[in-house]
């Protein structure tokens, strides 16, 4: 039937916006050994175990994880909004991730996240974990030791922003795969350093 053109009747219904259905359904919750909860929206099994291994990945670390929302958005929203990222009102720490079920495990036996899986999720909850973390005197040292001039402008490139070099870097302690940085000019020794400014303990991941 053709309704364009068609002009609808006012009524109480007017003004008021439609929620998007199933927009986020928190499907599973998690429990850190610091009794922090991590509430996991839309996701199936393997998007969780994803959570799970990320949160025992920190742990390991001897890194607190933060109490947090991880969603796992519909793909037409992902599509739409481009990236996956963090939500970093103290409030209202929130991680999107926007990996489909299907491209998360590596092969058909075993699930095993591969390196850009590790990197994104590991990368999005570095924001959150710094958020908290990491006091302005810190971020000082850490651009110095860098080479940066600001944590963040939106108005430069991501990297040359403290606050995404130092979330990879974050990212490449921690994770179970060699992480090739977005950035070049760094050696193993150096992104040790950093993360040791960072977090305070040693990276677990393999020097890369």
């Amino acid at each position: 039937a053709e309704t364009r053109g068609l002009e609808l009747p006012d009524g109480w219904w007017t003004g008021v916006e439609v929620p998007q259905p199933f927009a986020e359904v928190v499907t599973t919750q998690l429990t850190t050994t610091d009794t922090m909860v991590i509430e996991i929206a839309n996701a199936s099994a393997v998007q969780a175990s994803l959570v799970e291994w990320t949160v025992d990945r920190m742990e390991t670390a001897g890194l607190e994880v933060p109490a947090a929302r991880v969603i796992f958005p519909p793909a037409r929203r992902c599509l739409r909004q481009g990236v996956s990222g963090a939500t970093l009102d103290p409030t209202d720490l929130r991680v999107t991730i926007c990996i489909e079920h299907g491209e998360i495990c590596e092969g058909d036996s075993a699930c095993r996240f591969d390196a850009g899986t590790q990197r994104t999720v590991l990368h999005e909850f570095g924001h959150l974990w710094l958020e908290r973390n990491v006091d302005e005197a810190k971020r000082r040292k850490f651009l110095e030791m860098r080479g940066l001039r600001v944590w963040f402008d939106q108005a430069l490139d991501p990297y040359d922003q403290g606050i995404e070099q130092a979330a990879d870097i974050f990212a490449w302690g921690l994770a179970g795969e060699p992480l090739k940085m977005h950035f070049s000019d760094a050696t193993p020794q150096e992104l040790t350093a950093g993360f040791r400014l960072l977090t305070g303990v040693d990276p677990i991941s393999p020097l890369s």
